[in-house]
């Protein structure tokens, strides 16, 4: 086989020690996965930019104007009583640039960390084989002391966001909106004692009920009246804070080729 060449089909690259490292497809969905959920999280963030802080989630505030898009605005409303206007070829451009650039991102890492990966392989699967000893019973107190301390804090969350009871529809629309993520995340934490099946569905149910109620209290709101702007503030608050989750969740992986 021709130096260089690659039975799978696989980019192949070279590192400066002269060994082979190939582009794993798999590396690359993940990078590319990343940096669209980036364009996602920064198309939800613009609209906080262009409408200038809540916009109309809660209400129609006098002289409110919203947005958004990002790099690329594509929809606008001057004002509550105006028309809004919405350009569908300036949202194909926004997918289109946030496609193109999660490839050329994804590509240059996944080669970057190729020859790593492929060096790294055989202490992992070493290490996999070897069986988890003792500590377990400690372990499970320091579980528990912990589920005790972040539900304690996730339901101060959820009061704090609660607020006066004066605009009950509002307050339970913050909750949902503020603290959805939080919730849907510890419902995946606990319920993985149910298996990845009972885990999955769980978290889905969930954030069905959250889809729903969204909508339905944006319809109990004098001011808006609009199942879809439930719809609407659910993707703008809750994809930055997927996406911040999901970074952390990187970052604090343990390195299992250690």
């Amino acid at each position: 086989m021709a130096k260089g060449e690659n039975p799978i089909g696989n980019p192949t690259t070279w590192d400066d020690d002269g060994h082979v490292g190939q582009v794993s497809g798999r590396v690359l969905g993940q990078r590319f996965i990343a940096v669209v959920l980036l364009f996602a999280a920064m198309n939800a963030l613009s609209y906080f930019y262009w409408s200038g802080g809540w916009g109309n989630l809660f209400g129609n505030p006098e002289g409110a104007a919203v947005g958004i898009g990002f790099p690329i605005r594509f929809f606008v409303q001057a004002a509550p009583a105006v028309q809004s206007v919405f350009d569908a070829p300036l949202l194909l451009a926004d997918l289109a640039i946030g496609v193109a650039v999660s490839f050329a991102v994804g590509l240059t890492f996944a080669g970057n960390s190729s020859s790593g990966s492929l060096n790294q392989s055989q202490p992992a699967s070493t290490a996999s084989q070897v069986p988890a000893v003792s500590g377990g019973q400690g372990r499970s107190i320091n579980f528990s002391i912990r589920e005790l301390l972040i539900s304690s804090a996730i339901i101060s969350i959820v009061m704090f966001l609660a607020g006066s009871l004066d605009q009950p529809w509002v307050s339970a629309l913050k909750v949902i909106y503020l603290a959805g993520p939080i919730l849907l995340a510890w419902t995946a934490y606990m319920s993985q004692r149910l298996g990845p099946g009972g885990q999955s569905v769980c978290t889905l149910v969930l954030t069905g009920i959250f889809m729903i109620a969204a909508g339905i209290l944006a319809e109990q709101i004098l001011e808006i009246r609009d199942f879809t702007r439930g719809l609407m503030g659910i993707f703008v608050c809750w994809i930055p804070q997927i996406t911040l989750f999901a970074a952390l969740l990187v970052w604090f992986q343990p390195n299992k080729a250690a």
